[in-house]
């Protein structure tokens, strides 16, 4: 049953959002008919097998029901797009572009995070990702502009990753890693990124 009221709430923060023009064009475009597209490519998905199935295009079929269908992709705040994925009761949230990666890119060097080459978090064709460091998708956002100095949110949190990648990369006056960039990167204010580095923060992270 659709929870209305958490659903009420998230649409009216998508129209706040930037992310809501281009995302309604792509709904528009966006075949939700169950008959492949030229060259489309069907693999199951990973722990969900006869279940759920990932296109080459970033499509997610669901046999779950009495027909097959496609699943109608959702907007997450940061702009990427996700689908629910459900087994033995239990729901999960998916981004589109990590199914795709893990299904039809190859990642030899066990890379962590997955990149839009063309910066457009819409595009999850398999053409258009590649794995990548953090560091490298840090450049890579910064080295086509994707990524610009913003808004702040002093109180956002880390992740014990976040903090030993911090920990690791931090070079004070440095044009790629220095608090600011980092800050960014992991919106929050430079002054937590001196902290982290420091031990002030933290501190139970090794």
């Amino acid at each position: 049953m659709i929870d209305r009221e958490k659903d009420k709430k998230r649409r009216a923060f998508l129209f706040q959002t930037k992310w809501f023009p281009a995302y309604r064009e792509f709904m528009k475009c966006y075949p939700l008919n169950v008959e492949s597209l030229i060259d489309e490519i069907w693999k199951d998905i990973e722990g969900y097998e006869g279940d759920y199935q990932e296109s080459n295009y970033g499509r997610t079929k669901s046999f779950k029901g009495k027909k097959p269908r496609i699943l109608k992709p959702r907007i997450s705040k940061e702009g990427y797009l996700e689908v629910n994925l459900c087994k033995k009761g239990k729901s999960k949230s998916v981004r589109v572009h990590i199914l795709v990666a893990r299904s039809f890119v190859s990642n030899p060097e066990n890379k962590p995070e997955v990149n839009h080459k063309d910066g457009i978090k819409f595009n999850c064709h398999e053409s258009n990702l590649e794995y990548m460091t953090r560091s490298e998708n840090i450049r890579h956002a910064l080295n086509t502009g994707l990524q610009k100095l913003g808004f702040k949110r002093s109180n956002a949190k880390l992740t014990d990753e976040d903090v030993r990648y911090i920990r690791e990369h931090y070079k004070f006056r440095d044009k790629e890693f220095n608090s600011i960039v980092l800050a960014e990167k992991f919106n929050v204010n430079p002054s937590i990124i001196r902290d982290v580095v420091q031990r002030k923060r933290y501190k139970n992270v090794k």
